[in-house]
């Protein structure tokens, strides 16, 4: 992946574009790497292969590749929807970063699990690139939402969950607007949990 390009779509920041540039001298994987590694990951695979023998139908997600400061971090929601059932379900999160792939039953375990030891968010990429692009910034009644002290590690991932799972309801009802505002409340909380973390 060479580039990560996002417009944001709600009140007035609507139109504004924020543009990561990857440097050519690291390896950024893209989707389908990402992709590719789950497809290898013999626990992810092993699963997903079970759930299709029993009369269910998986549906992966849309990946979503979130920059974090100076990281991307992967992230694919797990729908099963059954032969007579007319709504998938949400079944598990895949979450995912550099070689290493995790999958859970909630954002917060996942989180928790992919953070664990001496893993860190990572490789370390360059700040967005100005000029002509512009920065998207919260609208102003998000702003101050995360603050820098107090919150423990723990609660941060719960809010992210809540932060995720908020998304995951607008993006039902269309509500395009409310998922720009959660997904960059998701990108705050993530950025601060990742501050806790090094």
């Amino acid at each position: 992946m060479i580039a990560w390009l996002a417009a944001a779509c709600d009140g007035e920041n609507y139109g504004n574009l924020l543009l990561y540039k990857f440097p050519k001298d690291k390896l950024v994987y893209g989707p389908m790497q990402i992709e590719a590694r789950v497809d290898q990951n013999p626990t992810i695979s092993e699963q997903l292969t079970l759930w299709g023998q029993r009369g269910s139908s998986v549906i992966r997600g849309n990946l979503l590749v979130i920059p974090i400061e100076q990281s991307i971090l992967y992230a694919e929601p797990l729908y099963l929807k059954a032969e007579q059932g007319e709504l998938p379900e949400f079944k598990r999160i895949i979450l995912g970063q550099g070689n290493r792939v995790v999958m859970g039953e909630s954002l917060d375990a996942t989180l928790s699990s992919l953070l664990t030891g001496t893993f860190k968010l990572g490789p370390h990429l360059p700040p967005p690139s100005r000029g002509e692009i512009e920065d998207v910034s919260s609208p102003p009644h998000l702003r101050g939402r995360i603050e820098e002290g107090g919150e423990s590690v723990s609660a941060l991932v719960r809010q992210a969950l809540n932060y995720y799972q908020a998304g995951v309801e607008s993006l039902k009802k269309q509500d395009w607007a409310k998922y720009g505002e959660t997904q960059k409340l998701l990108q705050q909380t993530l950025q601060a949990i990742e501050k806790r973390t090094q």
